[in-house]
């Protein structure tokens, strides 16, 4: 299970202050911080193969395709996530924070690898929250289990 602070709910501007400093990187749900977890082997394989994939897919196209460090921020929801790949078409919007926090506001694509303990939070949280966004085209999950994305 992912761990959710309950010690100190945060405004955006102090989880921003607080993540820029962090050594460990963490959702903002709610005002609560959601620390991320050591990825597998598999998990990260799984994570560089579809990024490779994607941009052999975008190559010499107006897509630029991002890993796991690229924050996401959702306005209509207020949170802040670092899907595991995302893809932006044409020219990224971004909110910056302090020069060096930079959070993407408009995805055209988005991929969750599945895990024990997000696989729930993919499929709920998460794309109730992503299907607000408005230029985001595609929210693919990944199976580390099994050979099927939905």
């Amino acid at each position: 299970m992912t761990l959710v602070s309950q010690r100190k709910k945060y405004s955006e501007t102090e989880y921003l202050a607080f993540e820029n400093k962090s050594k460990y990187r963490h959702e903002f749900i709610n005002g609560f911080l959601r620390r991320m977890r050591y990825a597998s082997h598999n998990h990260e394989t799984i994570v560089a193969n579809i990024i490779a994939m994607l941009w052999q897919t975008f190559i010499d196209q107006d897509y630029t395709v991002l890993g796991s460090n690229r924050l996401i921020y959702v306005p209509d929801c207020e949170k802040y996530y670092y899907p595991d790949v995302t893809v932006v078409k044409g020219k990224s919007n971004c909110k910056e924070f302090k020069g060096k926090m930079v959070a993407t506001l408009n995805p055209y694509l988005i991929v969750e690898v599945l895990t024990e303990s997000t696989s729930d939070i993919d499929r709920s949280e998460k794309l109730e929250c992503y299907q607000k966004i408005d230029s985001l085209q595609y929210y693919f999950l990944v199976s580390q289990d099994s050979k099927n994305i939905h």
